[in-house]
């Protein structure tokens, strides 16, 4: 399941999470499995900071855990994807990312990861991989 701030009360408006040169967008999610969706205590769009052009998003569950090795856990997390640096200084860079957007093979692996169900922690993961995978493979694409 998609967390939404409409669904826990955090952005009733809508809130941008993106902003850049060429306009703004709501790009960014959280996903949780459906199993626990009521444990979302909380979804909040943050202030942007001078890091990045997109707003953190922080998302609070209420749950217990006795989590008695956190370099476990933190050692099971997976590594962080290549970055892709948008070509500034490239005026068709924007056509092309628009363009591979467009695309048959695109939209309709997007229009499918919409439709999936996460009943699990596992499937979560992969529909949260595969999302990272659509949108890398169109980074590919367009910053070769």
């Amino acid at each position: 399941a998609v967390v939404s701030t409409q669904s826990t009360g955090g952005d009733i408006f809508g809130e941008f999470t993106c902003h850049n040169y060429n306009g703004a967008s709501i790009v960014d999610y959280m996903a949780v499995s459906s199993s626990a969706i009521d444990k979302v205590a909380s979804f909040k769009i943050n202030e942007f900071t001078r890091f990045s052009d997109h707003r953190p998003l922080t998302c609070t569950l209420n749950v217990s855990h006795p989590l008695s090795c956190p370099e476990t856990l933190l050692n099971g997390f997976d590594s962080v994807p290549k970055k892709h640096k948008w070509p500034s200084d490239d005026p068709s860079a924007s056509k092309r990312f628009v363009e591979a957007q467009q695309d048959a093979r695109f939209s309709d692996h997007a229009a499918r990861l919409v439709e999936q169900q996460c009943n699990s922690e596992e499937d979560v993961h992969h529909l949260n991989k595969d999302i990272i995978d659509l949108y890398i493979g169109v980074a590919d694409q367009v910053m070769p």
